[in-house]
């Protein structure tokens, strides 16, 4: 996967997480694979088609989830997650995702996007064809690690 489309899904990332929580963010591990398993408890999916056709799935602990959707809905603690808490952190990864396509325009390259879908459960695993390129990225805040993967083939190249 091109650097710049890595990026293009990385700075706002960063700079969305930072805004809404108010929290310093660090890049850590930056990996390639060819299998996500979701280790995290709560993951939303959205998927990119265009010039790009793939999904970005960014996933949680329960605990970092209840962590941000506690900080987005301004309360001290969440026990569970909600329907509202929920949404927060779907609104979240729509946030990342959403500017993540503008950048992509900004390259050249045109996405549509579908609505988030919220997956519950840490034994579900992904396979993806091999001419996906998967990137993973994990994100430190001081709320819990944020683990975003990125899977896309590029559709332009036949």
């Amino acid at each position: 996967m091109k650097a710049e489309y890595v990026n293009a899904f990385l700075e706002p990332a960063v700079s969305v997480i930072k805004k809404v929580l108010k929290v310093k963010v660090t890049i850590g591990e930056i990996t390639k694979a060819v299998t996500v398993n979701a280790r995290d408890a709560f993951s939303v999916i959205i998927g990119l088609s265009g010039d790009l056709s793939g999904v970005v799935i960014i996933g949680f602990s329960m605990k970092t989830a209840r962590n941000i959707a506690a900080k987005m809905l301004c309360k001290d603690k969440l026990t569970d997650l909600n329907i509202d808490a929920k949404e927060a952190l779907s609104e979240l990864v729509n946030m990342i995702v959403g500017n993540a396509t503008g950048n992509l325009y900004d390259l050249g390259l045109k996405e549509l996007l579908t609505p988030p879908t919220i997956v519950l459960g840490s034994k579900v695993s992904y396979e993806l064809s091999s001419s996906d390129q998967l990137t993973i990225i994990s994100i430190k805040t001081g709320l819990g690690i944020v683990d975003m993967n990125i899977f896309f083939k590029d559709e332009r190249i036949v």
